[in-house]
């Protein structure tokens, strides 16, 4: 009795070893992808951070135009 006993608690460690290795493995795959969305998304910010920039120097310049034309003889 006690050999099998010991030979069932055996084979469910072994069985839940690997479910926790499976698991390890399945969290280990989301946080990767978080991982990516996070960098994705702060390129994502960095991109519009450089064209708000870009815009407000376009807007800035029709400005200056503006002022030029505006005391052009």
């Amino acid at each position: 009795d006690t050999a099998l006993d010991l030979s069932e608690s055996m084979d469910n460690m072994t069985q839940m070893a690997a479910s926790t290795s499976s698991d390890a493995e399945q969290i280990s795959a989301v946080i990767e992808d978080l991982a990516q969305g996070a960098t994705q998304l702060a390129q994502s910010v960095q991109d519009i951070s450089n064209q708000t920039v870009e815009m407000d120097t376009a807007i800035n310049n029709i400005g200056i135009i503006g002022i030029f034309l505006e005391f052009s003889p």
